[in-house]
């Protein structure tokens, strides 16, 4: 997965799907948002607690697509320290489906 897109939309996406995504979840996995891409070139985020889900869309630059789980704790972290950039990220360089 590689993506260009606007860090603000990214940090304002990641803050609201991160209210979903439990800090002391039964099953690790649900501690974690997805970020995947879409096939018109969006970034989709999601997250759930099994009680309720939050997903939303924003526009980026997709160059491969891919899927990731990061965790809430980076996703808190991160939202307010990359307001107002541009990025454009490749986890870990590695290709993710």
């Amino acid at each position: 997965m590689k993506v260009t897109c606007n860090q603000a939309d990214l940090a304002k996406g990641l803050g609201l799907v991160g209210r979903a995504a439990g800090q002391r979840a039964s099953l690790p996995i649900l501690s974690h948002a997805l970020l995947a891409t879409t096939q018109d070139g969006r970034l989709q985020l999601a997250a759930t607690n099994l009680e309720i889900s939050i997903c939303c869309w924003i526009s980026s630059q997709v160059e491969a697509g891919g899927a990731a789980a990061v965790p809430r704790s980076l996703t808190a972290a991160l939202s307010p320290a990359i307001a107002g950039w541009l990025l454009s990220a490749s986890p870990f360089g590695w290709p993710l489906v």
